[in-house]
């Protein structure tokens, strides 16, 4: 073993976390190591179609989600991840360069000013006065696009089509507005936007008109193929890592260190290496959050503008989204008409259509409600490692389900109370969770449940900073990468300004 080039600040994660955090220091005095492979976006494609068409019909939509992880998945030695991460967890992960960022849709929805005011186990120690000047910042460097109408928004652009489904909807839903979605404005530089199709499976994106790091950041030199197998630490200061490429261990040293590996990675480096006495080792893992989802077809009194934005992104639902029993929703009406596994349990119910007419008005006015549902920090999922394996102990989730029960009761009540008229609920929730989030297992809190403080500083060191999901003390609702981008601007302004 050899000891390599010291370096001011070692990043190790190339996704958002890592990126959003070094585009604000000096790239002389910065490296960069990713342990995964370059993603080649035509092999994954072509890997998707090929795993793809082993479909037996067409309810059966798990060759899909398995063809996405086989595209993918890091052929490199020990980067294999044994999945499903436990028995109620649909999520993906992947140690391509960028992790889990490639997996990443593009839905840039902010927190409520409920979830960062939120008292629990661990609770948001910032504002919104604190973040908000960063998440600003994010949405333009992710070339977010969404509804203009909204105040006080970095967005890119207006997303297509948003007024046509705010006209429709005003007199049922008076505060819907279209979902910010992150895209792609590289490669259409005229129309200064992605052309998404529309295809679903946003993990590969065969159009690449999503937002990846690779085509959000400033072009930065990445070490990939490296991965650290642990932090050597004197007393409370991390003063090197050890890290392995291509069968050569050597060490890296370093003044200050980012781990922004991604939420399953973050946690297992911290757990295989030998972290300093005040470290609070014990909560590291803890209070994991994810999203799961139910499903609720409703009539509408009208015709839907079906594909009217190409499948680019949704509508949310404030009047259906906020906090019950514990746990915030976002309510979505998805942009897309019911499919075949929709209509099946529609056509069987004594209501429904007779007639070829009939099934035609099924199609044009039956809208698909997406409940994105909050698993929260009190339920105390974990993430647990051995090694560089890591997996998700689930059993709280079960505790828990009755509560997302009642939470979707309560919400069709709500369709009841406006004339609306629910056809068929789908409890997804019951089957698992999988929304690839990973959030909250080494959190900043202003409660005593901290592993990290305000600034991302790892408790009980002096030089160790975290970023990503991980830090994240509640995500509500919302997915996390844009929270996540923003709190990279803010700890890169940190270290550049100390």
């Amino acid at each position: 073993m050899y000891k390599g080039a010291d370096t001011e600040v070692l990043v190790v994660g190339a996704g958002f976390a890592g990126l959003s955090v070094a585009g604000g220091l000096d790239p002389d005095k910065c490296i960069i190591l990713d342990r995964g492979e370059k993603l080649d976006l035509g092999a994954a494609s072509a890997a998707f179609a090929r795993h793809q068409s082993g479909a037996r019909h067409i309810l059966d939509f798990a060759p899909s989600v398995a063809a996405e992880r086989f595209a993918l998945e890091s052929k490199l030695a020990g980067n294999r991840v044994s999945l499903p991460l436990s028995g109620m967890s649909c999520n993906a992960y992947s140690y391509v360069q960028g992790g889990i960022s490639n997996w990443w849709g593009g839905y840039a929805s902010r927190l409520t000013d409920e979830t960062l005011a939120m008292d629990g186990v661990i609770s948001w120690p910032l504002s919104q006065r604190d973040i908000n000047p960063f998440v600003t910042r994010a949405e333009g460097l992710l070339h977010v696009h969404g509804d203009p109408r909204l105040p006080n928004r970095g967005y890119a652009g207006a997303m297509a089509g948003y007024d046509i489904w705010s006209e429709l909807l005003k007199n049922v839903f008076p505060a819907a507005h279209v979902t910010p979605e992150a895209k792609n404005v590289t490669s259409i530089k005229e129309q200064k936007i992605g052309l998404c199709s529309g295809v679903g499976h946003c993990a590969i994106c065969i159009n690449d008109a999503k937002a990846r790091p690779e085509n959000c950041f400033e072009p930065r030199t990445i070490f990939n193929c490296t991965r650290v197998n642990a932090i050597l630490f004197e007393d409370r200061r991390a003063t090197s890592v050890i890290a392995e490429t291509q069968g050569e261990v050597f060490e890296i040293g370093f003044e200050t260190l980012v781990v922004a590996a991604g939420g399953l990675e973050n946690v297992a480096l911290l757990q295989r290496s030998a972290l300093p006495k005040d470290v609070r080792s014990d909560l590291i893992g803890r209070f994991y959050q994810d999203h799961t989802a139910c499903e609720i077809l409703i009539e509408m009194p009208f015709d839907m503008p079906w594909l009217a934005m190409g499948a680019e992104c949704h509508i949310e639902l404030p009047e259906l989204s906020g906090y019950f029993h514990g746990i915030e929703v976002r309510t979505l009406m998805l942009s897309i008409p019911i499919e075949a596994i929709h209509a099946r349990p529609l056509m069987l119910k004594a209501y429904g259509p007779k007639d070829l007419e009939g099934v035609r008005k099924m199609v044009r006015r039956t809208a698909r409600l997406y409940l994105q549902l909050e698993i929260p920090p009190e339920w105390d999922l974990q993430v647990r490692s051995s090694g560089h394996e890591a997996y998700i102990y689930t059993m709280p989730y079960l505790k828990n389900i009755g509560i997302l029960d009642m939470v979707t009761h309560e919400i069709v009540g709500k369709l009841r109370d406006r004339g609306l008229t629910p056809l068929h609920v789908f409890p997804h929730y019951r089957d698992g969770f999988g929304g690839h989030h990973y959030s909250g297992t080494t959190p900043m809190s202003r409660t005593e449940n901290a592993v990290v403080d305000p600034t991302q500083r790892l408790h009980g060191t002096d030089n160790v900073y975290i970023n990503g999901a991980s830090v994240i003390p509640r995500c509500g609702g919302a997915g996390p990468t844009l929270t996540l981008t923003a709190l990279g601007l803010r700890l890169g302004m940190h270290l550049a300004g100390a």
